[in-house]
């Protein structure tokens, strides 16, 4: 309340100055008033933290998202022209494709992605040169070395998401249902949570899958991580269009854990057809049970895969490679 308070108190003496920022936010109200009134909800907070760091002289402010925290970076360039202000635009960025994230990304010094297909969207979004635009990927922890397939489970399956609708888990038991058909032994464990939960149990019972199929439910990040170092493969048929280059796929890469995944945006930057893994269209069970039979069933492909998802990996997706690469535009 405090904040807010003081926020209200720094419109109001510093209004004048503020000409970028309330020109982003009417436009948000005028071309989508929800969004507009949330954003109008925040200014008070938002006024209050730019206020802080501009007391502070902090030289470089990094504005993680677009949308609403993009206001922090717009009242500091009001107010503090002369600070270095870089923002990050992802998936929820371009979904939403606020006035108020365009707005900052014409005044910031710098602007980043995690994937190099979105460069093109936030061009067309900001008017900002795709070349000015830096892809940064998102590291993941290398942890160890490429793992042996006598260090695995030969017919352990993984899958790890939040259990929605379009995760499309459910794609995931029907392919291992034909997938355990011509593979007896294989066994898939599931983790993750969310509203598809009942559904995926249902099926389980239904189609008497719970000799080979463990619906685990929320687990721990060092608990999937142990997993995925155990397992032989990762599967993943999420058509979410908010998707782009999962973390637990470039962590099962990183446990040297081959993957089949769906046609997500941009997946191909991360997921090579044939090489590391397989991307599939959605929908295609049938195709998934295929290509993971013909994965487990054969050592040597799974040795050249999972070799090749490690160094994948380890060559552009290394938590601190991508660390150097950001500490260097603050430079």
């Amino acid at each position: 309340m405090a904040s807010i308070c003081r926020g209200c108190l720094f419109f109001f003496l510093f209004l004048p100055k503020l000409r970028h920022t309330l020109r982003a936010l009417i436009r948000t109200l005028i071309r989508t008033p929800s969004s507009g009134a949330l954003a109008l909800a925040a200014l008070p907070r938002c006024l209050d933290i730019a206020r802080s760091l501009n007391h502070r002289r902090i030289p470089n402010v990094h504005i993680f998202w677009g949308h609403y925290p993009a206001l922090v970076g717009l009242i500091i360039k009001d107010l503090a022209p002369s600070t270095n202000v870089t923002l990050f635009l992802g998936a929820y960025d371009l979904e939403r494709a606020l006035p108020i994230s365009a707005a900052l990304s014409r005044k910031a010094e710098y602007i980043t992605t995690h994937a190099q297909c979105n460069t093109r969207k936030i061009s067309c979004l900001t008017g900002v040169p795709a070349n000015q635009i830096t892809t940064i990927y998102r590291g993941v922890k290398v942890r160890r070395g490429h793992i042996t397939r006598d260090a695995k489970s030969a017919n352990l399956v993984i899958c790890a998401e939040r259990l929605t609708k379009t995760k499309r888990t459910i794609d995931v038991l029907r392919a291992f249902t034909i997938l355990q058909k011509h593979k007896p032994d294989a066994y898939l464990r599931i983790f993750g949570d969310g509203p598809e939960k009942a559904l995926l149990q249902d099926y389980i019972n239904t189609n008497e899958l719970s000799k080979n199929v463990e619906l685990v439910g929320w687990a721990s990040h060092e608990t999937i991580l142990s997993n995925l170092e155990e397992a032989s493969l990762l599967l993943s048929l999420s058509q979410a269009t908010g998707e782009r280059l999962p973390n637990i796929v470039k962590e099962a890469f990183a446990s040297s854990c081959p993957a089949i995944v769906g046609k997500t945006p941009c997946i191909d930057e991360l997921v090579v057809n044939g090489r590391n893994g397989y991307v599939l269209r959605p929908g295609d069970v049938h195709g998934a049970a295929e290509r993971a039979l013909t994965i487990l069933s054969d050592p040597q492909l799974w040795d050249q895969m999972s070799a090749c998802a490690h160094a994948t990996v380890s060559r552009h997706f290394d938590i601190k490679e991508t660390s150097r690469q950001r500490l260097r535009l603050w430079q």
